[in-house]
């Protein structure tokens, strides 16, 4: 999983990250991952919040897909937090939803969960993207469905 062991995936997205949350030409850096991506999102996460501003920070929104992550810090630091969950997908089971509630004091989730309670699949074109943003699904009404067709 992650045993808090920075990857070099990891190092490089921290790096990429830090630079455009310093940037200050940006007023928004918009972090998405999916599956394994949000483990690396979960640990550059982390080393953001020890290493930025509250300013910078504030420029952050992380949206994650079938995170399989044990943990996603970020609630009142980070602009926004939201993650999208197939409640039938293996990887969410052992992933985000196994740790709904927090089971260890570490192991936290921050942020908003949609959980589609008829997705089933972990791939992220034809199980989460053909799906998640359809009338009628809770996800709807998130932030980063406001995005769809270039708003927001």
């Amino acid at each position: 999983r992650c045993f808090g062991y920075t990857t070099k995936p990891a190092r490089q997205l921290y790096a990429i990250a830090q630079r455009e949350l310093r940037d200050s030409n940006n007023r928004r850096v918009v972090l998405i991952a999916h599956s394994q991506g949000a483990i690396i999102a979960s640990l550059v996460v982390d080393r953001l919040i020890a290493s930025e501003t509250t300013a910078n920070l504030r420029k952050l929104e992380l949206y994650t897909f079938a995170s399989w992550a044990n943990h996603m810090h970020g609630q009142g630091d980070l602009a926004h937090i939201e993650h999208f969950v197939n409640e039938r997908d293996y990887a969410t089971q052992t992933g985000i939803l196994a740790y709904q509630p927090a089971v260890l004091p570490g192991n936290r989730y921050d942020g908003k969960i949609y959980i589609n309670q008829a997705g089933i699949g972990h791939l992220l074109n034809m199980h989460y993207l053909s799906g998640t943003f359809a009338a009628g699904g809770a996800a709807v009404a998130s932030q980063l469905a406001t995005y769809l067709g270039g708003n927001g």
